[in-house]
């Protein structure tokens, strides 16, 4: 018969040989279910910040970008915009393009590897 609840486990593992002798012995097949209870708990705090504060994005920030893309067309395979191009989103409080969102079909007609590099913001 065990003498430890599963729900001792954690306050006694830490160094009782009691606890480890009865785990030993009486334990049969527990092992996994006590390591995914364990492991539901200590992601509770870090599961529960990243949601407030990914929710608190949504609430605020994510507004203010979304409001500056363009309605996207798609045609024959190929996605178009009603802006001047090169069109940027601009990040709304340092004023820098790097947003990562860039939509420029000037250079379609290049030849392969003398296109400008889109990435840098320029």
């Amino acid at each position: 018969m065990k003498r430890y609840s599963i729900f001792h486990a954690p306050l006694l593992a830490f160094g009782s040989k009691s606890f480890y002798r009865d785990v030993g012995r009486q334990w049969k097949g527990v092992a996994f279910g006590y390591l995914i209870l364990l492991l539901v708990v200590c992601w509770i705090a870090p599961v529960a910040s990243i949601h407030f504060g990914f929710s608190n994005w949504i609430d605020t920030e994510a507004p203010k970008i979304i409001e500056q893309i363009p309605a996207i067309t798609f045609n024959n395979g190929k996605a178009s915009i009603d802006e001047p191009q090169p069109y940027r989103i601009v990040d709304p409080e340092s004023g820098t393009t790097n947003c990562g969102y860039r939509h420029d079909r000037k250079n379609q007609n290049s030849a392969p590897g003398q296109r400008q590099d889109t990435r840098d913001g320029r």
